[in-house]
Formats: structure tokens, sequence, C-alpha cells
């Protein structure tokens, strides 16, 4: 606003006020423009906005408690999945030490028949060209099962030691029983199939025959 507008509006202002028909009391503006507001509507309005946020208060409460049941439900799940996982990549390797440990088994069993083979060969004297070619075999055979005990070693698999233990239904299961006075009552006196266990866990029951001593034969120790 230029200096000219300024100073016609000082001029309008006191012409106003030099108006001798112009009957206005001092404080008379503020009062009227204020006449419509009074302490009891505005205490009323702060009431009412006081309201208003104390109910978006409890909005705000209630969306973060669902958010939390949400947080905690999606944890447990994922918890939850990470353990399905787990458990499904143990089960895995489960199954393929048990493979594994089969294909021990045949092995070994292989080279047994053919030692006993040998054994009734070089009875008789005979060294022919079929005992040479079974010796092969069994070598091989040999070589062969040395390198799977050595790959079972360096996955920290181990064999479960039962001979001459007490029988422990944890690492062993009985499929016979024996009476050998040589081994006490409850004692593995003979093993049919290794088993074997992986970082503290039963990979594979181990066979056995638990030696039982009949009562008779008990109580006569004992005298």
């Amino acid at each position: 606003m230029d200096a000219a507008a300024k100073q016609k509006l000082i001029e309008q202002f006191r012409e106003l006020l030099d108006d001798p028909d112009l009957n206005i009391e001092p404080g008379q503006l503020t009062s009227e423009a204020n006449s419509g507001v009074d302490l009891f509507s505005l205490f009323s309005e702060l009431v009412a906005i006081k309201n208003e946020v104390r109910l978006q208060g409890r909005q705000f409460k209630s969306a973060l408690s669902l958010l939390a049941d949400d947080q905690a439900v999606l944890q447990n799940q994922l918890e939850q999945s990470r353990n399905h996982a787990t458990e499904s990549a143990i089960q895995q390797q489960t199954d393929i030490l048990q493979q594994l440990l089969l294909l021990r088994d045949r092995i070994e069993a292989g080279i047994e028949v053919s030692s006993q083979y040998r054994r009734k060969r070089f009875s008789l004297l005979s060294r022919n060209r079929e005992t040479r070619v079974i010796q092969a075999l069994a070598d091989g055979q040999q070589l062969t099962l040395n390198r799977l005990d050595q790959i079972l070693n360096d996955l920290q698999i181990k064999p479960i030691k039962t001979l001459e233990r007490k029988f422990d239904s944890r690492t062993m299961n009985a499929i016979a029983i024996s009476h050998d006075d040589d081994y006490e009552d409850g004692v593995v006196s003979q093993q049919t199939r290794q088993g074997y266990c992986w970082n503290n866990q039963v990979v594979r029951l181990a066979e056995v025959k638990v030696n039982r001593i009949e009562a008779h034969v008990r109580n006569d120790s004992g005298n």
C-alpha cells in the first residue's frame, strides 16, 4: 500500500470519529464482536474436543493392540515355519544317512561272503584264476568300505558300542535272548547289526542279543 492510500484511510477514519451522529461506547466493538461467544459455549467446545481426543486415543490404543496381536501371530507362524523347515532338513539328512549305512551293510556282507569263499577254496589248496578274481573283488570292496567309513567319521556319525554293555532301549533293539554264563544278566552278548548316532541323536538302533540268566542260576551264584 502506497503512502497516498494510507493517508486516505487515515482521513476517512478521522472523519468517522468526528461524526457527531456516531455514538460508540469504548469497548462496544469488541463486545459486539464477541457477543456470540460465552464461557459456557467455550467450555462445551473444549469438553467436546477432549472427548474426541480421548476417543481417538482409545481407537489408537486398540489399533496398536491389534497390530501387536497380529505381530505375535506372524512371529509364531514364522517360528513354526522355521522349526518345520529344520525338522524337514534333519529328516532328509537322516534318510540319506540311513541309506549310506545300508550301503555299508551290503558292502560289508559282500566282503564276508568273499572271505568265506576264499577260506573254503584255500582249504582245498586251490589257487586258480577264480580265487584270484574273488580276492581282487574283495580288496576293492574293502577299499570302498574304508572310504565310506572315513566319510561317516567326517560326518560325525559314530558307531554305538553295545557288546558287554547293559541293554539300553534308547540305542538298542533286542531281537533275541541268549543264555550264556559268560555274560551277566541284562548284558549284550552279541550284536547282529551295528547301530549309529549322529550329533547325540540315534540314526539307527543297534540290533543285539541280550543275555538272560535263569533264576535258579542266579540263586545258586548268590549262595
